[in-house]
């Protein structure tokens, strides 16, 4: 099975919390439809740096939301978040999501064939859904729907 999931955080600093999304949208012969998403909130140990913890729980939301023997993509706007998943050490704010990603990695998700892709900020509608979600959670709003967005967005033709 294959995944493309749009991952997105909201933190604001000092704040020692802050909320996550994904957005999964699947390949059909047309391109791209919107298939399901995904908010949370986290506990963020080092708010300074809570941007890529907080990134680091979205791309760990997605990942345990997938089948295993999968080929899975992750689009993100955090280019230090895609570094963390690498393998490479920022520094040690980062240490208990990364360990719990790759406790699933190399465990349940461990036939998972996983690629991350930087993507700008806001640089499709997935993009900008994901970011609206991720907003909307960390001030404790709900977000409507897909189709609902577009709408707003004036985006009627790809509902």
């Amino acid at each position: 099975m294959k995944y493309y999931f749009y991952t997105d955080g909201s933190h604001e600093y000092p704040l020692s919390t802050g909320a996550w999304a994904w957005v999964n949208v699947s390949h059909v012969d047309r391109g791209f439809v919107y298939a399901t998403d995904k908010t949370g909130r986290a506990r963020i140990h080092r708010p300074s740096q809570g941007a890529i913890e907080i990134e680091l729980h979205a791309i760990l939301g997605a990942l345990v939301s997938c089948r295993s023997e999968s080929d899975v993509h992750i689009f993100c706007d955090c280019e230090a978040a895609i570094h963390v998943m690498n393998g490479c050490t920022i520094s040690d704010r980062n240490w208990m999501v990364t360990q719990k990603i790759f406790g699933l990695t190399r465990g349940p998700l461990a036939s998972l064939s996983l690629s991350l892709h930087k993507v700008p900020r806001r640089s499709d509608i997935f993009a900008e859904y994901a970011d609206s979600l991720a907003s909307h959670a960390r001030k404790g709003e709900e977000l409507t729907n897909f189709k609902q967005y577009c709408y707003r967005l004036g985006e009627k033709e790809t509902i």
